[in-house]
């Protein structure tokens, strides 16, 4: 299958490179077409991005880029973050439940105790979000996304080892906006899935106040299901997904230079999806008790009942966050000074099974079920609040001759708590494991020139300093406190050999915190050291109007990786050895006429740990019962899982030269989109085909997800200058069941799944 999609990549690679033969002129002077106007299209050569926090064209950068528009995330059925890994190759998406754990390039997380955050730094509008669950947030007013592979540590800072995912919203104008769409769609209930409706909508409107002074907009979206999964205790439809989310905007330009814009936003998600898994392979500790329910096709779940605050089942997933931004920027014949200002306020509740099944009852009245009892199954409650506030200044300045700077100070301070208790359904008011707080504040400067030292060679330099004291405590048990600094330098050079093709070389350094061990019980609470990257990188890049390639190198030497095994009621925490990272991205478009065409791929054939003698993880052996059964065993976990990796026992275990979780060797993606004028009506149609070889989802080498391929599809018909259009769409049309979230412990090893196949209509109107 891997050699098929490979060889399938190579034939469209020397397709591109066919057409590319062909003289832009001639495409553009074909008196056949009555496509809009070839001049009144931007170039692919002119995609702006802000990577080096300046605007620049993406050609010019010394970095691997994928940038996408939010028209083309659409055709592409990219509705959140996590489908971006279908139009950005190197781009995993998984997580744990609400927490969201994105790997670029084979960087990623398994942690997610109070406290800690992703290697790949997530901005909206600019401002950074480290809040883990928002990563899977559904995307409604999107302009752009652009994600930085490859260690951001200089220009973005902390937590930025992998990269930096930046999400920019709509601006408000100065001329009156709007767009409005309508989807009903229906997931068809193919391969084991439930049939189930599905309702999103989305709209944008702008209005000026005062022209060129002031304007203000207003974005909304809404998604609905009752859920496309099937509860095996009693065969009903579970699964409800309903997501909202809202943002506002005020633009105030009161001077020619002087630019201002005030943010809001809020999202409330209930998502019981997230939290309902099923148990691969069969594997619940429920499966050691007779009588008890468990799934064994994806898409099918099942869940203890209970009453926790007048809820009746074990299955609670809801997210709310709230928050704003200031951003003022102001321009000068030196340079630009830009000011922004953030604020985040994010609470999660997870109430959930997580042994992935319904425990049997005792059979004797008043007495719970054995399976909670003895503790192998497990109720768990977890609920995490965190508030964010960060200052930064930045400036950009303009061409001194051959030298040009960036320089910034930034500010950030997070205060938050997590609540976890199991086991609500055995003993009133559950048993509580932890009730952590935890505040991290980060102070940094950075600064980063740029010298053209010829016409065609540039040498890029840059250094940023942060200073993070962290203060955790879990109340009467343990307080902690301990700083991280760090120094992470940026060099760079870049040969322009044409003026459309340059070759650069870049040397770069990504950290990410520390943390204090306040939740690292398992272990005595001891500390977590900071990650290191050392990233070197080589590529070349080619861009004129209507073709595009970039091809890049990379090799990571990464340090003190973190990395987390959950037990069911705590947690490991602690660092590898040196683990290494190698491979090859490369990207390409092409535009002949109405046709626009899209490749990636990123092929990584080594990310090992070099050094792991020490790994711990969950065996497929369960604890056995005593003589007296179940009931014996006296809370001692009878049934659940031993420490281990697949049917090795063991408190640890050597990983050093296993692959990495969530780093699958090849990734590829590829969209065909065409669009057509005549008569004043348009027509459009896409088509994107993403694809993975395995990926291993957990460190026991437990949980694969075998290769897939996936296919969105999208047609539609605009109605002259109506501002109206009809259409049709398909999502996940191979049906393919891909996991997109695991959580192995004592307890299983569950595994959720992204939604199956989808189609449906759309109807939009815009002007």
């Amino acid at each position: 299958m891997k050699r098929a999609y490979i060889l399938a990549c190579s034939t469209i690679l020397v397709s591109v490179n066919a057409y590319a033969q062909t003289p832009p002129s001639a495409a553009a002077g074909d008196s056949n077409s009555s496509s809009p106007a070839e001049a009144d299209r931007p170039g692919l050569d002119d995609i702006v991005v802000t990577a080096q926090r300046r605007e620049q064209r993406q050609k010019d950068v010394p970095l691997t880029i994928t940038t996408v528009s939010g028209s083309d995330l659409t055709k592409a059925g990219v509705t959140s973050i996590s489908d971006l890994q279908n139009v950005v190759s190197g781009f995993t998406f998984s997580g744990q439940g609400t927490v969201s754990q994105p790997s670029i390039r084979g960087v990623s997380t398994s942690l997610s105790a109070a406290g800690s955050e992703n290697p790949n730094a997530l901005y909206v509008d600019g401002i950074y979000q480290a809040t883990q669950a928002v990563l899977g947030q559904d995307l409604a007013d999107v302009e752009r996304i652009e994600v930085l592979k490859g260690p951001q540590g200089t220009l973005f800072g902390r937590n930025a080892t992998g990269g930096a995912i930046q999400v920019f919203t709509r601006q408000p104008s100065f001329t009156r906006t709007a767009s409005f769409s309508l989807e009903g769609g229906s997931y068809t209930g193919d391969g084991g899935s439930r049939a189930a409706p599905h309702i999103t909508g989305r709209a944008f409107v702008s209005v000026p106040i005062i022209d060129d002074v002031l304007a203000v907009s207003l974005s909304g979206g809404y998604s609905w299901t009752p859920g496309f999964l099937t509860n095996d205790t009693d065969g009903t439809r579970t699964g409800l997904i309903r997501k909202t989310n809202l943002r506002g905007k005020i633009l105030l330009v009161p001077a020619d230079n002087v630019e201002v814009t005030v943010s809001g936003y809020y999202i409330k998600e209930n998502d019981q999806g997230l939290l309902l898994g099923t148990p691969f392979r069969g594997l619940s500790a429920v499966a050691q008790f007779p009588d008890g329910v468990v799934p064994s096709r994806p898409w099918h779940v099942a869940y203890d009942l209970g009453g926790l605050s007048g809820q009746n089942a074990y299955n609670v997933a809801t997210l709310k966050q709230y928050g704003g931004s200031l951003k003022i920027k102001a321009d000068f014949e030196i340079g630009s000074l830009t000011s922004l200002t953030g604020y985040n306020n994010t609470r999660t509740v997870n109430f959930n099974s997580i042994h992935g099944a319904a425990a049997p009852a005792s059979g004797i009245p008043g007495v719970p079920a054995p399976c909670l009892l003895t503790f192998a199954c497990i109720q768990y409650h977890f609920v995490v609040e965190n508030r964010e506030v960060s200052q930064e200044l930045n400036f950009a300045s303009r061409d001194f001759g051959p030298l040009s700077f960036v320089a910034g100070l930034f500010y950030y301070n997070a205060k938050g708590s997590s609540l976890q208790k199991i086991q609500e359904g055995v003993i009133p008011g559950g048993i509580l494991v932890a009730e952590p707080r935890f505040e991290t504040t980060s102070y940094a400067a950075y600064g980063e020139a740029t010298l053209k030292a010829t016409s065609k060679l540039s040498l890029i330099a840059g250094l940023r300093y942060n200073h993070e004291p962290h203060y955790d405590i879990s109340p009467g048990i343990v307080e902690r406190k301990r700083t991280f600094n760090s120094v992470t330098p940026r060099f760079a050079i870049k040969y322009e050999l044409t003026d459309q093709l340059n070759v650069y070389g870049t040397y770069s350094v990504g950290y990410k915190s520390g943390l204090t061990g306040v939740t690292n019980v398992a272990t005595g609470y001891a500390p977590v050291n900071p990650e290191k990257i050392i990233s070197y990188e080589a590529g070349i890049k080619y861009a004129e109007r209507y073709f595009t390639v970039n091809l890049s190198g990379f090799y990571y030497d990464y340090k003190d990786k973190q990395e987390q095994t959950f037990l069911g009621t705590s947690s490991i925490l602690k660092n590898t050895g040196p683990v290494r990272i190698y491979g090859f991205d490369f990207d390409s478009s092409l535009r002949v006429n109405d046709f626009r065409f899209r490749v990636g791929a990123t092929w990584i054939p080594e990310a090992k740990y070099r050094d792991f003698p020490d790994a711990s993880a969950r065996s497929t052996v369960t604890i056995p019962f005593p003589e007296g059964g179940p009931l014996a065993c006296n809370g001692g976990g009878c049934g659940g899982f031993l420490p281990g990796a697949g049917p090795f026992v063991g408190a640890t275990f050597d990983a050093t030269g296993g692959r990495l979780i969530r780093t699958p060797k090849f990734t590829a993606n590829g969209t065909l989109s065409y669009e057509h004028e005549f008569g004043g009506n348009v027509f459009d149609a896409s088509a994107t085909i993403s694809y993975s070889s395995r990926v291993i989802q957990d460190l026991g080498l437990v949980v694969v997800q075998p290769s897939y391929a996936t296919l969105a599809s999208q047609a539609g018909f605009r109605f002259g200058d109506s501002g109206f259009r009809l259409g049709v769409y398909g999502r996940n049309l191979t049906n393919k069941k891909v996991i997109s979230a695991v959580v192995t412990s004592s307890a299983g090893f569950i595994a959720n799944y992204s939604p199956p196949r989808e189609v449906g209509v759309v109807g939009s109107y815009a002007f």
